[in-house]
């Protein structure tokens, strides 16, 4: 069985912590800056991969991420 997922990435940390405490962690000013245009393109890739299909969605919106801002796709996956 594959799943389907859309992903949002929240980066990687700059110093040694625990995934759980940056995940959970504040946004600093400039990611909450950087979220303003990220959330509306998230929006639009949930749409194509609704009304277009999953391969077309993944070919418009899948993108090789600086890992500083986190990565963002669409992929299907194996359990």
């Amino acid at each position: 069985l594959q799943k389907q997922r859309l992903r949002f990435g929240v980066g990687r940390p700059s110093t040694p912590m625990e995934v759980t405490d940056w995940v959970l962690q504040r946004f600093s000013p400039e990611e909450e800056q950087a979220l303003n245009g990220l959330v509306p393109q998230a929006a639009d890739a949930l749409d194509a991969w609704l009304f277009d299909g999953l391969a077309p969605a993944m070919n418009r919106y899948n993108r090789a991420a600086d890992p500083s801002e986190g990565p963002m796709g669409i992929e299907e996956r194996q359990p």
